[in-house]
């Protein structure tokens, strides 16, 4: 059984989202679920899943459709189709792509530290030409005490929830425990973009450690 669900909300994204199914697909870590939500996509989007579907053997990719509802509706949907047997959630939006020890990476950590919710990596950005064109720097992240905002080094892996609620853990980059997700009210429909992550990872990040790895995992 998949011990990792992949969401990806997809919405018009027929330029990117093989490119993104392929990147799950060539994971070093082979216990994984991909859940696509079309999100009422009025492109090929769609039936670019569905040719990937129908290849796929091992029938661990699925498409879910729906009308157009938001980002957070599709999230949300994709995390409830999920398997019971799944143990983490990664939000991977259409136009992102992973490296290839990226899972394994994030699942070794939050093994190795069953008192972390969410760990975080960084990412890269790519031109249309897959180039790397803005390596992203460490941000800095600050704790508060009654003398002020105090940096944190950044050898240290955990992330106080001032920095989460800053924007510091966005979708696409971070791996959590779908036992956490629970305890959510998930992504919110009413809010929608462009802070319903904020708003969600904070809720993650106020009843759970919160690690970040210093690594560029994600395109």
């Amino acid at each position: 059984m998949p011990a990792i669900t992949i969401v990806t909300p997809c919405y018009n994204a027929e330029r990117f989202i093989g490119s993104t199914i392929e990147s799950v697909q060539g994971q070093t870590l082979p216990n994984w679920e991909h859940i696509v939500v079309d999100d009422g996509s009025t492109d090929g989007s769609a039936n670019i899943v569905e040719t990937y579907v129908s290849n796929d053997e091992s029938n661990r990719l699925r498409l879910i459709r729906q009308s157009n509802q938001g980002v957070c509706r599709a999230r949300n949907a994709g995390f409830g189709a999920r398997s019971p047997d799944s143990e983490y959630v990664l939000f991977l939006d259409a136009d992102d792509c992973l490296q290839p020890d990226m899972l394994a990476t994030l699942v070794g950590h939050m093994e190795d530290h069953p008192e972390v919710g969410l760990t975080y990596c960084l990412y890269d950005h790519l031109d249309a030409d897959d180039n790397v064109t803005r390596p992203q720097t460490l941000p800095t992240r600050y704790r508060a005490s009654t003398l002020g905002l105090h940096p944190v080094p950044d050898d240290v892996l955990e992330t106080p929830p001032l920095s989460i609620f800053a924007g510091q853990a966005i979708p696409s980059v971070s791996l959590l425990r779908a036992s956490l997700f629970e305890r959510t009210d998930g992504f919110d429909e009413q809010l929608g973009q462009p802070v319903e992550d904020v708003d969600l990872f904070t809720q993650l990040a106020l009843q759970s450690a919160v690690h970040r790895l210093p690594l560029r995992l994600v395109y």
